[in-house]
This record gives structure tokens, C-alpha cells and sequence, in this order.
């Protein structure tokens, strides 16, 4: 069935102490939110909906008009965000996958699975964690169906102890949505209207609500509501996308120890020695770069060596690098007037 996209970003995320908003929060160079739209687009969802309010036009100044917005004047909590973007498409007959701008970032055929609704009304996206994290835990009745979620600011002692957490994506028909929306309550902790109790309203009229438990073997990097959870969102992406670069033969020796971030395309059958920093760059094809190099903004030729210790910014390499080399087209404009 068709299917509307929905990202929230319109909030302060004060639990990061930043600034800006938390969603245009740079992982491996990219914005998270940037992530989640392409994973959306990537599954075949065309229309996507960000709803913005904190910040607004900093994040429109980054997604352009690749998106709609709805806008959240007063922050009352991920509920009436929710049901600003849902005033866009009232009548709409498909389903509606909505995700926490700063949400996890699945691969594809779990989203995919999240938006088949055939056998209930609402899906959400738990997984196993442990209790330090600050998500929200699922709540489950003695026949192990979903009851509700609780946000961890409201969580009861015993509740902190439960491992299943929410992930912060969700799926709905949309013919049941307007009654949800309209018996939402700010009766919490942040005296905010939250989106984990559309769960507990679905349940209370009998709706079919299903948790797709994510396993080892998925690839789910989780969410960030801290700088920690975000530190280990990075460090999570990082070998995400050493793997990935792994699986398209290129050897990265520590996928542990080295950084290539999201704007940087690396060729086949190049090797990367430890503790390399590669950023908004091109390796061309069987290059190899030794260890404690640094390359950002440059465009390696194929077949090209760069030995350890060297550090490169903004240049053409057409040439093998000599250890220790300091390249940019800053210096070599000084070197040269």
C-alpha cells in the first residue's frame, strides 16, 4: 500500500545541551536527518513531510525543497507535531510511517517491513538494549502484546528495568489517526503531548498494535537523545560504512580505527591502513593509503600510493606521496607567490 513519510524535527533536544537543532547533528559528516530521507526515498516513499519548529529555517536551508514542511509554533511535545503534519493529508486512504528526526538509521528492508500493515492498524520498532539508554520501554500485558510505551522520564523503577526499548519509528493507517490525535493528553512529566500514547489509545480501542523486534543480524544504528548516544551513533556509522566499503572490495584494515566519512567514495580494490581520516574525498581505483594519513576535500588518482603520516587538503593527487608530506592548495599558493 502507498505510504506518506513523516519525520519530526522541530524540537530542542535539551537532553544535547547544543545550540542548534539536534537533528542537522553531523554523523560521519552527514546530517542524521539527511539519512532518514534518503533511507525513505531509497523504499519508494515520494512524499515526505518534515515538521520543523526549533531552528526551523536551519533545517530548511539544508533539505531545500526535497521535502514538504509542517510547522510547530509552540513546542508541546512529538504528538502535536505529529498532528500538524497530519492536517496535510486528512483524507489520505495509505499508511503513514512517521520517525523521530533524530531516529535510528535502518536498513532498508526493515523499514520496508515496518510499513506492511496487513495484519494490524499500528507497527513500532523495538529492540533490546541496555537500561542506561534513555528510550522509551516497551510495555507489554501477560499475553505479550504490546500495552503501551512509556517514556523513560516516566518510567517507574521496575519499568527502567525493561531492555525492550522504542525506537522511535512507527507506522499507522491513516483512517484511524484523527481519533488517536483527538484523545491525545499532556498528562506526563513534560506536560507534553507525546506520540508513545497514540500506542496506548490504539490498544484502548481495540486496534492491533504489533512491535517488529529488531535481531543481531540487523542493521539498526539507534538514535541519539544524548551527546553519548551520539558519540555511539558515530562510532556506529563509522564501521557501518567500513563494512559497507569491505563488501565492495576495498580492505580496510582496523574497521574499528578509521574514518571515512559519508560524502567520500572510495573504489575497488584500495587498501586503507590504520587510523586514516578520509573526508569529502575520491579514492580512485587500487590506490593504497598507509596509516595515519589525513585526506579531506582531494581527489586521489587511481593506482596512486600515499605513505603514512601524510596529510592532504583540498589537491589532485596525480602522484605517489612521499611519508610525512603536507599537501594543500593553500600552502602550495604561499609556496608559489
Amino acid at each position: 500500500m502507498e505510504c506518506i513519510g513523516v519525520i519530526l524535527a522541530g524540537g530542542k533536544g535539551s537532553r544535547m545541551h547544543r545550540k542548534g537543532n539536534k537533528v542537522l547533528e553531523l554523523v560521519c559528516g552527514k546530517p542524521i536527518i539527511c539519512y532518514l530521507i534518503e533511507k525513505l526515498k531509497n523504499i519508494g516513499i515520494e512524499r515526505i513531510i518534515v515538521v520543523v519548529g526549533y531552528k526551523a529555517e536551519e533545517v530548511k536551508a539544508v533539505l531545500g525543497n526535497s521535502v514538504e514542511y509542517a510547522t510547530q509554533l509552540e513546542q508541546l511535545g512529538t504528538g502535536d507535531a505529529f498532528l500538524q503534519a497530519y492536517k496535510l493529508f486528512t483524507d489520505y486512504q495509505g499508511n503513514v510511517l512517521l520517525l523521530n528526526g533524530d531516529g535510528p538509521i535502518i536498513d532498508n528492508y526493515l523499514l520496508k517491513e515496518m510499513t506492511n500493515l496487513n495484519d494490524c492498524q499500528v507497527k513500532i520498532l523495538s529492540g533490546d538494549f541496555d537500561c542506561s539508554c534513555s528510550f522509551g520501554r516497551i510495555i507489554r500485558d501477560e499475553f505479550n502484546n504490546v500495552f503501551k510505551i512509556v517514556e523513560m522520564r516516566d518510567c517507574t523503577k521496575y519499568q527502567l528495568k525493561i531492555t525492550e526499548m522504542n525506537l522511535g519509528v512507527y507506522c499507522f493507517k491513516n483512517t484511524i489517526l484523527s481519533n488517536l490525535l483527538a484523545k491525545m493528553s499532556r498528562n506526563n512529566a513534560q506536560n507534553e503531548y507525546y506520540v508513545t500514547d497514540l500506542i496506548d489509545l490504539a490498544v484502548k480501542k481495540n486496534y492491533i498494535v504489533n512491535a517488529y523486534k529488531i535481531n543481531k543480524n540487523d542493521v539498526c544504528i539507534k538514535g541519539a537523545n544524548t551527546l553519548i548516544e551520539l558519540a555511539e551513533m558515530e562510532k556506529s556509522m563509522q564501521v557501518y560504512i567500513n563494512k559497507s566499503l569491505c563488501e565492495k572490495g576495498v580492505r580496510v584494515i582496523d574497521i574499528n580505527n578509521t574514518y571515512i566519512d559519508a560524502n567520500s567514495k572510495i573504489d575497488s580494490n584500495c587498501t586503507i591502513e590504520p587510523n586514516v581520516h578520509i573526508k569529502n574525498s575520491v579514492i580512485g581505483e587500487n590506490c593504497y593509503i598507509c596509516a595515519n594519513c589525513y585526506i579531506e576535500n582531494s581527489f586521489v588518482r587511481p593506482n596512486i600510493k600515499i605513505n603514512a603520516n601524510s596529510v592532504i587538503d583540498g589537491v589532485n593527487v596525480k602522484e605517489n606521496v612521499n611519508p610525512a608530506t603536507y599537501l594543500s592548495k593553500i600552502y602550495e599558493k604561499k609556496k608559489n607567490s
